[in-house]
């Protein structure tokens, strides 16, 4: 296919994501109080996932060179590193536990996940993996061999001409070989989403409210955002691929426009995210409650 619907998708994802960002420029994110950003606690766990960006960056660099390869390393660095990072942040969580004798004031609300990750957070986070998944599963199913055998390697239409209809293959095609691996690393990451969320919720509450709020409010944002981002930076590139790699022959047929929509949608999750990453990991959270 023509760079044009991809450019189309492109631009569109770059509107909608500077739109994001100035309506954050404008609103923001409301903030912990000072106390709370500030306590021993958050600290803690900006010091943890300071530690798994690092490590993370180092387990994807030697995984690409000493494993896999550029190929499928490329394809699999963001959702590796996110591993990484959120089982970090997983254990961070587990670990911060209220002094010992320290009078605690419980809260009178029983947190639930939603409330530690937030009720849009988390939506957006589940329609990200959701519609990432479903651009792997088209990929998966509209592949076929390349002309080396490998399956999934290739996209076959039909097209015709003067003289006949043609065979048209046209590769790379993110067909089972690619995205089998990324829709498995893509649920372990939401398993360990789901682990962290619940360790943050049910963990003893930490003396001060205000505090214990804020830390549950950072922990959870930041995990579901980080997988919402993972979902966002694997599916938009790999939909802008299969944009390209369609042949123009065989027209647009209706999956290939599902496919463009679903880029565009990717690309606004990726802008939310980073905006909601960075301002919850600067201190200007949404405390939990």
């Amino acid at each position: 296919m023509s760079l044009v619907l991809p450019l189309v998708v492109i631009v569109l994802g770059g509107i909608a994501g500077a739109l994001s960002a100035r309506h954050m420029r404008g609103h923001g994110v409301p903030d912990g109080t000072s106390t709370a950003s500030g306590s021993p606690a958050v600290a803690r766990y900006r010091r943890w996932i300071a530690v798994g960006v690092v490590a993370g960056s180092v387990t994807v660099v030697l995984g690409v060179l000493l494993l896999t390869g550029p190929g499928m390393g490329l394809v699999l660095a963001p959702a590796v590193f996110a591993v990484v990072v959120l089982t970090t942040s997983a254990l961070a969580v587990a670990t911060v536990r209220p002094r010992q004798g320290a009078r605690r004031r419980a809260p009178l609300d029983t947190g639930t996940l939603r409330s530690t990750a937030g009720p849009v957070h988390l939506a957006v986070a589940l329609t990200t993996v959701a519609v990432t998944a479903g651009v792997l599963v088209v990929g998966i199913l509209t592949g076929s061999p390349d002309d080396l055998g490998r399956p999934g390697q290739a996209v076959t239409v039909f097209c015709a001409a003067d003289d006949g209809l043609h065979v048209i293959s046209s590769t790379p095609w993110p067909g089972i070989r690619y995205s089998v691996p990324l829709l498995t690393v893509l649920a372990i990451c939401t398993l360990i989403v789901l682990g962290a969320l619940i360790l943050a919720t049910k963990r003893p509450v930490l003396p001060d409210p205000e505090a214990d709020a804020a830390f549950r409010g950072l922990a959870g944002r930041t995990v579901t955002c980080t997988l919402t981002f993972t979902a966002a930076v694997t599916g938009a590139p790999i939909a802008l691929g299969m944009l390209s790699a369609y042949p123009d022959c065989a027209g647009t047929p209706f999956f290939l426009w599902a496919v463009a929509a679903a880029g565009v949608l990717l690309v606004c999750s990726a802008v939310f995210a980073v905006g909601q990453i960075g301002a919850a990991l600067t201190g200007r959270i949404l405390a939990a409650r």
